[in-house]
């Protein structure tokens, strides 16, 4: 730089020339220095934002944590009702014997006592244990032994139910019907069963 050349300049000239040295100064400080700042703070405002937003709905699942634990308990409650109702395979002999148990105090006459074959549902949330059944008795025993198996804690259904009286007087009488029990759906198979019985 000419220091002479700066040193013949006018005073109007050395304040432009300082005023103009200044300007670039401060451009290139605002480019280099100020303006990524201003990115950063930007950018931070956003994060902050976001997490803002996350902190109220964690906030709301928060408050909503108690109801939600109650309504935990209810459904909990209410799934060891329904497998009440509602057997493993291995329990629906014992349901049977209940029915005809019932049939016994009843003083009903069990003439066949034919199990099918099990169904699952298309929906596949239980399967149906059919049994084939023919009782003889008296009118008020039958109704006797149905009102029994209402009573039951577990689901037995009967249908195709057909009553005809027996004998000189028809007194007594016979009624076939199909007796349907439910039950947990059968597990599926595994997938490969020599690493099933490899596991066993």
């Amino acid at each position: 730089m000419n220091v002479d050349a700066l040193k013949n300049l006018t005073p109007q000239h050395r304040k432009i020339a300082a005023g103009v040295t200044i300007g670039l100064t401060l451009l290139l400080a605002g480019n280099f220095l100020i303006r990524p700042q201003i990115t950063r703070i930007s950018e931070l405002k956003a994060e902050v934002t976001q997490l803002s937003g996350e902190l109220t709905v964690y906030q709301a699942k928060i408050k909503r944590l108690d109801q939600l634990i109650q309504e935990n308990k209810r459904l909990q409650g209410l799934l060891e009702q329904q497998k009440r109702q509602l057997p493993d395979t291995h329990e629906v002999d014992n349901l049977l014997k209940q029915v005809t148990d019932a049939g016994a105090r009843a003083g009903m006459n069990f003439k066949l006592w034919r199990p099918g074959s099990p169904a699952q549902h298309p929906n596949g949330l239980y399967q149906e244990l059919p049994v084939d059944v023919e009782i003889e008795g008296l009118y008020h025993q039958i109704g006797v032994f149905f009102e029994f198996l209402g009573q039951l804690d577990r689901i037995v259904n009967v249908k195709d139910l057909s009553i005809k009286p027996i004998g000189k007087d028809g007194a007594r009488l016979r009624a076939n019907f199909v007796t349907t029990a439910f039950a947990a759906p059968a597990p599926a198979p595994p997938a490969n069963p020599a690493a099933a019985k490899k596991g066993k």
